[in-house]
């Protein structure tokens, strides 16, 4: 069966990787107003979606807005206690108490967002290897003509893309020997190019040994945080690990991560 997340959208892993994606594209609007936003993604999903009655998002975004807001969306005093690391995710995304029928921005939706708050120029370049995704992001973005969608992973093509802004690395699997060390390669390409990126990855349960070995070949050259919490239901993924280039980035997503596991109540 082939991947599909439509029942896993806003999950933990969607809100720790929305959240600092969000982050970054804040820090770079703050300091880079000279030129236009270029974005890029390897494998980007739709851009929005409607939340089921039931799915992930229940542990994921769902408890992240009953954490701010409570059930009823009365009490935001937790608001009070958010520093500005997670300021910009919250207002891109979570505007009180998410239930079904809740529209939820993916990845490109989220930077769109933010874009459009501050009337930047911007250029989109999209990838994905699902054709349903690939149409879907079509017709979102139809009355934009700088979004270019491509089908396919974006590893070649993202390479090509003159002075990036962000790029976000988003696999599906590691699980690959092969998936690995593409993706590593793809890092060491984008950090010759002083490209700041957001890669995210799964920790899945039984698949110990293939992000272990991603997290050695990582670890030591790059900013690596791995984010777990307890699985709900039949769940197999435990985690995931945020890569970053070290410096202010490393820090920016530190900074994140550790707001979401203090709301969230995930160990720090």
């Amino acid at each position: 069966m082939e991947y599909t997340h439509l029942t896993r959208i806003g999950n933990e892993g969607d809100l720790v990787k929305h959240a600092v994606l969000a982050r970054f594209v804040s820090e770079i609007l703050s300091t880079d107003s000279d030129h236009g936003f270029v974005y890029a993604e390897t494998h980007t999903g739709r851009a929005e979606y409607r939340l089921p009655d039931k799915g992930r998002w229940e542990f994921g975004i769902g408890k992240f807005s009953e954490k701010l807001f409570g059930t009823t969306g009365h009490d935001g005093s937790n608001l009070d206690q958010i520093q500005g690391s997670l300021s910009p995710y919250i207002q891109t995304c979570i505007h009180g108490p998410v239930r079904p029928g809740y529209f939820y921005p993916g990845s490109s939706g989220i930077v769109l967002k933010m874009l459009e708050e501050v009337k930047r120029g911007f250029k989109f370049y999209l990838w994905d290897m699902d054709p349903a995704v690939c149409h879907s992001l079509l017709g979102f973005f139809e009355n934009w003509e700088e979004v270019s969608i491509c089908r396919g992973d974006g590893y070649e093509g993202v390479i090509r893309i003159e002075r990036p802004s962000l790029v976000l690395v988003d696999p599906i699997s590691i699980k690959e020997d092969k998936e690995r060390t593409q993706i590593v390669n793809f890092l060491q390409e984008l950090s010759a190019r002083n490209t700041p990126f957001v890669s995210w990855t799964a920790l899945v349960r039984d698949e110990e040994e293939s992000y272990e070995e991603f997290k050695r070949v990582t670890d030591e050259i790059y900013f690596v945080d791995w984010v777990k919490w307890e699985p709900q239901g039949e769940s197999k993924t435990v985690g995931c690990q945020i890569t970053v280039p070290k410096e202010k980035w490393g820090s920016l997503a530190e900074n994140t991560i550790s707001e979401i596991k203090s709301v969230m109540g995930w160990k720090q």
